[in-house]
């Protein structure tokens, strides 16, 4: 298992080893690689925190990304769910740059205030540095929104390569470009956002839940 230090975050694999000898009893555990990886990068993910205005989220990038897209006369509104340490600056940008009136950060809600804004919602935008098992852009997908995302963990496959949303490069021009470019394809946004939804169908708690079922 220390090997999986190579393929994932330490924190990660240390949360894997942990979960393993707990299961098994030794730390020479025969549970099958998709079911150690799977369980870790989940237990990682949630240790972070879903949600949170921390440094590795990158929540200004996301702020100033669609700051670019009203500069080009595009109707879109930002907000921001969580709470954290960076919550004040980001306010206090928003206010210094007058951008209030379409950036909001609504602090922590509930899950199903949560899912009521994801129906409401086209996109919904994931800026990471890093990150264990994305569960907020499954979430996303789950209801429609076509998630914008950084290529961190397993978004890359999760995304489809681009065929069920919008990978980020983290060049500010380039990533406004070629969301600019999905808006104006009307046709473009319903097959993505209907290939998002059926994706997420598929891959839900139930199915992963049968797949560790086999391994063990």
């Amino acid at each position: 298992l220390e090997s999986l230090v190579n393929l994932i975050p330490e924190e990660a694999a240390n949360i894997i080893l942990g979960q393993a000898v707990a299961v098994t009893g030794s730390e020479e555990t025969g549970l099958g690689w998709a079911f150690l990886i799977g369980l870790g990068l989940a237990l990682y993910s949630a240790s972070k925190g879903v949600g949170s205005l921390m440094e590795g989220k990158q929540p200004i990038y996301a702020i100033r990304l669609v700051e670019e897209l009203k500069a080009s006369g595009k109707n879109v509104c930002l907000k921001i769910f969580g709470e954290g340490p960076l919550q004040s600056d980001l306010e206090n940008y928003i206010e210094l740059n007058n951008i209030k009136d379409f950036i909001k950060i609504c602090g922590g809600i509930s899950l199903i205030e949560l899912k009521e804004e994801y129906k409401k919602s086209q996109f919904s935008i994931l800026a990471s540095k890093s990150e264990g098992w994305p569960k907020a852009v499954a979430e996303a997908m789950f209801f429609g929104c076509i998630p914008i995302a950084t290529k961190v963990s397993c978004v890359p496959w999760m995304l489809g390569n681009g065929d069920r949303g919008i990978l980020l490069s983290e060049k500010l021009d380039k990533d406004r470009n070629t969301i600019l470019e999905i808006l104006d394809n009307t046709r473009q946004l319903k097959i993505t956002s209907r290939n998002a939804m059926e994706w997420s169908q598929y891959y839900t708690l139930e199915y992963f839940e049968k797949e560790i079922a086999k391994l063990l």
